[in-house]
């Protein structure tokens, strides 16, 4: 074990004796490779486009939102467990705004978010400390604002980052924090 311990120590300190600290002559630069496509790294998104499916009301966990939902055959098991997927919507030429949006409309605070499960994406909206649903007065409501709707003018796309190798010592930009625009830029996404 002592012999290994010296063999090293002989080996490195012959590797910092042998080593010269001024930099050598630069080589002679390579030739340039041939300019590749533009892509989008795999990058998965769609059209705006907006919900076919009816709004409807639910509770979840105790908490009343109104649902609707986008079908998307690209979500399957994999790029939910593996994948960064942002959503963003805009009302005709007002926006796009990412989600999850918080807002005070009406008169209350509202959110507008999203869930993502296999082949689709829930898009609900929760006002804040309102359960109720119609404008009628329910006792236990009474006080409370009425929750606004998710209107079928509300377009939505989303874009979905898949997941690939682990970059080794590289950090990857957090999407969810960058705008719409950064996004598209980043990936070279048609706005």
């Amino acid at each position: 074990m002592k012999k290994n311990i010296l063999i090293l120590a002989v080996m490195i300190i012959t590797a910092l004796a042998c080593s010269n600290s001024e930099d050598g002559v630069d080589g002679k630069d390579g030739i340039d490779g041939a300019v590749g496509a533009t892509g989008s790294a795999n990058v998965i998104y769609s059209d705006w486009k907006t919900s076919p499916h009816v709004s409807r009301d639910t509770t979840i966990d105790g908490t009343c939102m109104r649902v609707r939902h986008l079908n998307v055959p690209e979500l399957t098991a994999e790029v939910l467990q593996n994948s960064v997927m942002l959503t963003y919507f805009r009302i005709s030429s007002i926006g796009p705004y990412a989600l999850p949006y918080i807002s005070d409309a009406g008169s209350g605070t509202n959110q507008i978010n999203s869930i993502y499960s296999l082949k689709k994406i829930f898009v609900f909206r929760h006002t804040f400390g309102s359960c109720r649903f119609t404008s009628s007065v329910v006792p236990e409501f009474a006080g409370q604002p009425v929750m606004l709707t998710l209107p079928q003018t509300i377009e939505y796309r989303y874009v979905i980052i898949p997941g690939a190798v682990k970059a080794a010592r590289k950090k990857q930009p957090n999407y969810s924090k960058m705008s719409y625009e950064e996004v598209c830029a980043h990936f070279n996404i048609q706005q």
